[in-house]
């Protein structure tokens, strides 16, 4: 048994190096442009400007013949719930956002100006990710910074002068598992219609599971020596106010006490355990949306409706490819918003599936990426292009 053991294990070894020496042209292992647009923001941050220009120019390298092809395909912004067909072009153009940031911060206004301009003329449709759930045009904001350079104001991020307090959250009850099954402590019916409902049958069992900061556990945080410390402090506090600051700890209680409908308030819980590197607190907090709360909705600075559970669902697909150590995926998972087009949300109808996480199989962790197909070009007419 032990030398057939052997045998098996030597011979997926040399498939599997035998597969990474020979991979077909088709395919890359190249890095995504999703994650030069991640790393280029972070270092942006940073102020690490010699590091940003080399992530930005290796990515629009790599990728701006591709974003041109998509750009001269478009004759307006990219339908709701298709912007991932269009991902290579909004990358591309993000990533000359970004770069042109770093060029303004150094000074390098004439470089800037070049990098913003050709946003404007060559992926006037590009859109770049918001972490609370929506997309926002690079363009419109490439317009307005150029404004900016044209009086020349330039606004730089400054410290409050008062002193900063940083402090990250320190769970006290992280729950007893992850991810949760649900269907232990309940039941889902009409998956994937309208009817979508989940039912609790066993709330303490759930509560034990979620740990605090997830619904239904609406009780744990009360009995946190850190909340038992501030608790005292909050009632004077603003709670959106609070949430951008760096006293993460401080905006988590206060969060957890606010009057927020459920669906806004798990929402901001999970991005303020994502922002203290609870990742795994953070995911079952963005799915307890997802479950609980899939027609939760806010408004965005436009008054345009936010659905916080799709949100929620993008949330959870990041975090999950940016730690693939926890070897999670998250399967079958959607919400569809029958008239979401409009402003009015009284008339939206809700198809629903939370879907499940699944384990990843040994090759899901290597990048095999085949290029996608754009077509054959059909008619050329002027600068555009109708891909057959």
């Amino acid at each position: 048994m032990r030398r057939i053991s052997k045998l098996k294990i030597s011979f997926l070894g040399r498939s599997l190096i035998f597969m990474l020496c020979f991979l077909p042209k088709g395919f890359s292992q190249g890095q995504d442009s999703g994650e030069y647009v991640n790393q280029g923001w972070e270092q942006l941050g940073k102020r690490n400007f010699e590091k940003v220009y080399e992530l930005t120019d290796k990515c629009i390298a790599e990728f701006k013949k591709d974003a041109d092809k998509i750009s001269h395909s478009l004759r307006d912004f990219p339908p709701q719930e298709k912007e991932d067909v269009y991902k290579v072009m909004n990358d591309v153009a993000t990533c000359y956002f970004i770069k042109g940031e770093a060029l303004m911060r150094e000074g390098k206004i004439e470089e800037a100006v070049e990098a913003f301009n050709t946003i404007i003329e060559k992926y006037p449709y590009a859109q770049a990710w918001d972490p609370r759930g929506w997309f926002w045009s690079l363009k419109e904001k490439a317009e307005i910074t150029l404004k900016k350079l044209k009086t020349g104001i330039i606004e730089e991020e400054e410290e409050e002068k008062e002193k900063v307090v940083i402090t990250k959250i320190v769970l006290a009850d992280p729950g007893k598992e992850f991810p949760v099954n649900y269907e232990n402590y309940g039941k889902f019916s009409g998956l994937g219609t309208k009817d979508y409902k989940y039912l609790i049958e066993n709330p303490e069992g759930l509560s034990s599971a979620c740990g605090e900061g997830v619904y239904p556990n609406t009780t744990s945080f009360r009995y946190d020596p850190e909340f038992i410390k501030v608790k005292k402090r909050l009632f004077k506090l603003d709670h959106w106010k609070i949430l951008n600051s760096r006293d993460l700890s401080l905006a988590f209680y206060k969060w957890n006490i606010c009057g927020e409908p459920w669906g806004v308030k798990q929402f901001y819980l999970a991005d303020l355990l994502e922002r203290s590197g609870l990742i795994k607190q953070a995911i079952k907090a963005y799915y307890a949306v997802v479950v609980h709360f899939p027609q939760a909705y806010g408004k965005t600075y436009w008054g345009t409706p936010w659905y916080i559970g799709r949100a929620a669902i993008t949330r959870i697909k990041y975090l999950l490819k940016r730690h693939p150590e926890l070897g999670l995926e998250l399967k079958s998972s959607y919400i569809k918003v029958i008239n979401g087009f409009d402003h009015d949300v009284s008339n939206d109808i809700f198809i629903v599936n939370p879907g499940r996480f699944v384990k990843k199989r040994i090759m899901d962790f290597f990048n095999f990426k085949k290029k996608r197909c754009l077509g054959k070009v059909k008619k050329e007419i002027g600068s555009k292009v109708k891909l057959a």
